[in-house]
């Protein structure tokens, strides 16, 4: 038996029970073997490699946001600094232009 670990951003809202019956259900699907001596590799059909793709992608965005929202905390910004960034960019914006 082999037990996997799978980290998925806290909004992909499915149960532990729901997330092993789809893994079995595309371990089922697959048809192909694996190579000799690759015991990781499992031919997925393309429809689920993009939503792994896309599972993957709301991970990273989630760790990023994360990261932003600690660097904020740590800095202590606010929205009225995000304003005050605002209205410096659009002044030295104006002086380029002119």
């Amino acid at each position: 038996m082999k037990t996997i670990v799978l980290q998925l951003p806290d909004s992909v809202q499915l149960s532990e029970e729901q997330l092993q019956e789809l893994l079995l259900q595309k371990l089922a699907e697959s048809t192909s073997t694996v190579p000799p001596g690759d015991s990781t590799a499992v031919r997925v059909p393309s429809q689920d490699a993009a939503e792994i793709r896309h599972l993957i992608g709301l991970y990273y965005a989630e760790k990023a946001t994360a990261a932003m929202d600690a660097l904020w905390d740590e800095k202590g910004w606010s929205a009225e600094t995000m304003e005050q960034w605002l209205i410096e960019t659009m002044r030295s914006s104006k002086r380029k232009a002119s």
